[in-house]
């Protein structure tokens, strides 16, 4: 059952970004939910004001420091990992926010 959900998310999530424009090498959306549902279980506060907030603009970052982190760019085999431990990164910094911190 949690095979076929995490699937099923998978192929919503690609088609979404499809849907914006955002091309994403194959097994992006699988990794994506994996590291979303991971940071969502370890969150300090779960019932805070949100999730968070992760901007298609921002994904492309996300997705160009990876490809320009290992050699053979989206076709690397370790591209992958590297996509998901950037975006562990970005997830562990919103997290470290201080949501009452000024400007």
């Amino acid at each position: 059952m949690t095979g076929n959900l995490a699937r099923r998310s998978a192929r919503r999530i690609a088609s979404f970004w499809r849907d914006k424009g955002v091309a994403m090498p194959q097994g992006s959306a699988e990794r994506f939910g994996r590291v979303v549902a991971e940071f969502l279980a370890s969150r300090k506060d779960p019932l805070s004001d949100g999730l968070f907030e992760l901007s298609m603009g921002r994904l492309s970052e996300i997705v160009d420091a990876a490809e320009k982190a290992v050699p053979r760019g989206k076709d690397d085999p370790a591209f992958l990992d590297v996509f998901a431990a950037k975006l562990r990164e970005e997830f562990e910094s919103y997290e470290r926010e201080d949501p009452g911190a000024s400007a």
